[in-house]
């Protein structure tokens, strides 16, 4: 008998024959050889039952039967259940099994919920685990492999977390859902990081802008000529235009001293290497990229052989990732673009007593992101953008720190003090390769010793504004998530808290997606602003007093205990406890919330002016439709689907804004394509069907028309009351 591999994708499971010495046949659903077969899951291809598998009468959503809190179970995912059905058929004559699921969480959960349905405890069972698919990596993580029961306390984090999210996602959505009358989704994570980008906006729609005053003068003398900013103590603002004034008439052409003059010289080490949030960061703010598209850009890479296991959350290596980190320095050496670097960059500064490139203790799961010794020639386009990140900041660890002088200058006239501060680099060390460097400009001419007589040439008082918060990025959305709304620019205090950040680095950004998907959040350029349906169901949970739905902080402590659980420091069962303690709880309190709470009109989306009385053409499940279709019996309604025809946005708001759609294409009872165009009349609300051609078979000829409603839709839904 073989030894089955259970891979996470097919990628996975041809790099795992690629390094194993013996040749491999791929058959429909697996690579079989004299010794192995090897499949792969395809992401997961068991999860948790829903709430109908366990009662059938569960499928409607009714407030009366929350909370629900079944004794779990599992059951296929349907799309991929014929993979799932050759996986058990080849369990069946193999002797043992490997897990090379991903080395992760959420690796170890997709394959321990296959054994567990398909009943294969009973198998051997080892685990590869490994940070690269480049063949020596994997036999090397073969010649490691431990026994399954190794890792058992990362399963029962990975558990606690899929059933935690299960019991609050599910009991949640349908409580408030059911409630209020609108599909109203909420989730363990999804909600304190909505709740996080209201208040953003709150914090920005209540901020009124002060006008203050500073006042700035022009100083010049013997081989200096500089500027510098009025202060007092810590004090450098002035609330009224007279005060800022006054000083700068009284200042103007006046002698001065330059009192105090302190120098310093200041080093700025290399960036640390990428982890998965700081690479979707980074690739965000230079790229524009949202954190989905890094996510599978990288993905692609690692699943090519170019990088390491991409979703870590790791910045340091360990001592054999040092190795790793030479071997790929010298595969670079002779490349036509990072070779100069490698040449200039020295190999002594790579080394395990580096502590701001390696430290043993702070990785668990990963090392950070690392190129591998498979390097790319023809990588284009936004691929080359990410991977040529990964391998700069790699780089940027050969060269030595930049280097800055740091002047402050303090000059007195009269009883007046300015300050002028200037930070020059001396060496840009790793900047030349990492940093963006360009050569200073033009720069001050300070003083160069205290004494110094200088004139006060020009003075003003300049008026400014406050400046109220900036909208999230993605970007900062992340950085937000990475320390559950802690504002931190201390890179040390950052790595202190990851582990109790909202979501992990492998699913911040599909978080992101979901808010998106679900109408709660949009993106306006690069900033995400929340919308009206996102801030209403804010302040639903606020009004219900269920205030630990949205605390950022009290999710983080849940995510650090999930972690803890993974180091055999936490309990499983005091974790699903508090998870059912809040289910029950959000039950409680919702069963006093009132109907009326929440206003669908509001919060419907719009598509614009109904052209026929002026109303907001709102989106509901069905149809684009007329606000005011209940007050004043409007009928303007675009179907979502008309004729078997999907009905795009930008469909329905070319019919109301031209009255007729672009050429469609669409198929006769034979399933023959033929072109027509949908018109709309802006007062009936008709609408019908214009065609170009006549398919060959049984349709109508062209030039004719078809009532747009069909039989069932009597009457235009409520878009929202």
């Amino acid at each position: 008998m073989k030894t089955l591999i259970i891979a996470e994708k097919p990628s996975a499971a041809e790099a795992i024959a690629e390094a194993l010495t013996e040749p491999f046949v791929k058959k429909r659903n697996y690579l079989e050889s004299k010794d192995y077969y090897i499949s792969w899951a395809i992401g997961h291809l068991v999860q948790l039952a829903e709430p109908e598998d366990y009662r059938s009468s569960l499928k409607r959503w009714r407030f009366e039967d929350l909370p629900l809190l079944p004794e779990f179970q599992l059951r296929p995912v349907a799309n991929t259940e014929a993979q799932l059905k050759a996986i058990a058929a080849l369990a069946k004559k193999s002797k043992s099994l490997i897990n090379a699921c991903d080395a992760a969480r959420e690796g170890e959960l997709i394959f321990r919920y296959i054994v567990a349905f398909l009943g294969l405890h009973h198998l051997p069972t080892w685990r590869l685990w490994t940070a690269s698919l480049t063949p020596e990596a994997i036999r090397e993580a073969m010649r490691e492999m431990k026994p399954i029961t190794m890792y058992d306390n990362l399963f029962a984090s990975a558990r606690c977390r899929s059933e935690g999210d299960w019991l609050i996602g599910i009991n949640a959505t349908r409580a408030f859902t059911t409630r209020f009358g609108e599909l109203l989704s909420l989730g363990r994570v999804q909600t304190p990081v909505l709740a996080m980008i209201c208040a953003n906006r709150r914090l920005r729609d209540d901020f009124v802008r002060q006008n203050y005053w500073e006042v700035w003068a022009n100083f010049q003398g013997e081989g200096c000529n500089y500027q510098g900013r009025w202060f007092q103590g810590e004090e450098t603002r002035f609330d009224k235009r007279e005060q800022a004034q006054s000083i700068a008439q009284e200042v103007q052409n006046r002698p001065g001293t330059v009192e105090t003059l302190e120098q310093k010289e200041s080093r700025e080490l290399p960036p640390k290497l990428y982890d998965l949030t700081t690479l979707q960061r980074d690739c965000n703010r230079l790229f524009g990229f949202a954190a989905s598209k890094t996510l599978k850009i990288a993905q692609e890479l690692y699943d090519r052989k170019f990088i390491t296991y991409p979703r870590t959350n790791s910045r340091y290596v360990d001592t054999h990732g040092i190795g790793l980190i030479r071997a790929v320095a010298r595969r670079l050496g002779g490349h036509p673009v990072y070779g100069e670097w490698v040449q200039k960059g020295n190999p002594q500064l790579v080394q395990e007593r580096n502590r701001n490139l390696c430290r043993p203790e702070a990785v668990e799961e990963h090392h950070a992101i690392l190129p591998t010794t498979f390097v790319p020639d023809k990588l284009t386009g936004d691929a080359l953008k990410v991977y040529d990140r990964i391998v700069r900041r790699l780089l940027a660890h050969y060269f030595l720190p930049a280097r800055f002088k740091e002047t402050r200058v303090i000059t007195r006239i009269d009883k007046h003090l300015f300050r002028t501060d200037e930070k020059v680099i001396i060496d840009p060390g790793w900047k030349v390769v990492d940093g963006g460097w360009k050569p200073p400009e033009e720069k001050l001419l300070l003083p160069q010793q205290p004494g110094v007589p200088v004139r006060c040439v020009h003075s003003e008082a300049t008026e400014k504004q406050t400046e109220p918060p900036k909208p999230y990025t993605e970007g900062s959305l992340l950085g937000a998530m990475e320390t559950a709304g802690k504002k931190l620019d201390d890179e040390e205090l950052r790595e202190v808290l990851k582990d109790a950040g909202l979501g992990t680095p492998a699913t911040r950004a599909s978080i992101i997606e979901r808010l998106k998907d679900v109408g709660y959040i949009e993106l306006e350029g690069k900033h995400i602003e929340p919308t009206a349906k996102g801030m209403a169901l804010i302040e639903l949970v606020e009004r219900a007093n269920i205030p630990v739905l949205l605390s950022a902080e009290m999710t983080g402590r849940w995510e650090k205990y999930l972690n803890e659980i993974a180091r055999a420091n936490g309990q499983s069962q005091e974790f699903n406890r508090k998870v059912v303690d809040l289910t029950v709880h959000v039950i409680r309190q919702l069963a006093q919330a009132d109907k009326t709470w929440y206003d669908k009109s509001a919060c419907a989306k719009s598509l614009g002016v109904c052209p026929r009385c002026g109303g907001q053409i709102v989106e509901n499940r069905k149809a684009y439709a007329c606000s005011n279709w209940k007050n004043l019996n409007c009928p303007i309604t675009i179907w979502k689907t008309f004729r078997g025809k999907k009905i795009s946005e930008k469909t329905a708001l070319a019919l109301l804004q031209k009255g007729k759609s672009p050429r469609l294409r669409f198929y006769s009872k034979e399933k023959k394509p033929y072109p027509a165009i949908i018109t709309f009349d802006r007062e009936t609300g008709q609408m019908d069907l214009q065609y170009e051609s006549s398919p060959k078979a049984s349709s109508p000829k062209t030039g004719s028309t078809q009532t747009s409603r069909p039989r069932s839709q009597k009457k235009p839904p409520a878009p929202a009351s």
